[in-house]
């Protein structure tokens, strides 16, 4: 079981990305986007348009660090699916004008994948959804 990941020529240099699903924490329908791998962001963002298109209620608030700055943001339960895998719902917030769901540290630190810059290619290859479980090579 795994998840493909293929990069996107939309940037300069390209980034990896994978087709993923949204969906409210207490609904089914997933909305499909293309998700952006990030391993710079600490938080997974989701385009505003989400926000109305799911009816996505506010579940609580992210502190965040733009520069210097500690901002308050307001944070949503989504549920997120790559591929066979789904997640347990996680909080993320949203940006105006975002087209593609960008996916930082709080999924990804779910994940064990591989990126082959030279091929553009990568795959997802193990996950957790508990963030307890998420250290695939623990030490004893």
């Amino acid at each position: 079981m795994s998840a493909r990941i293929y990069y996107s020529n939309a940037d300069k240099p390209p980034f990896p990305q994978v087709d993923v699903g949204v969906a409210s924490w207490y609904g089914e329908h997933y909305l499909p986007a293309k998700g952006k791998i990030d391993t710079g962001s600490v938080t997974t963002v989701i385009p505003d348009g989400m926000v109305r298109d799911l009816n996505l209620k506010v579940s609580g608030s992210k502190r965040l660090k733009y520069g210097e700055e500690i901002k308050e943001v307001v944070a949503y339960s989504v549920l997120l699916k790559i591929g066979p895998f789904e997640f347990d719902p996680i909080k993320a917030i949203s940006s105006e004008g975002r087209k593609t769901v960008l996916l930082g540290r709080d999924l990804l630190n779910l994940v064990k994948m591989s990126l082959d810059g030279k091929t553009k290619s990568g795959e997802i290859i193990q996950w957790s959804k508990n963030p307890e479980d998420a250290y695939f090579d623990k030490q004893k």
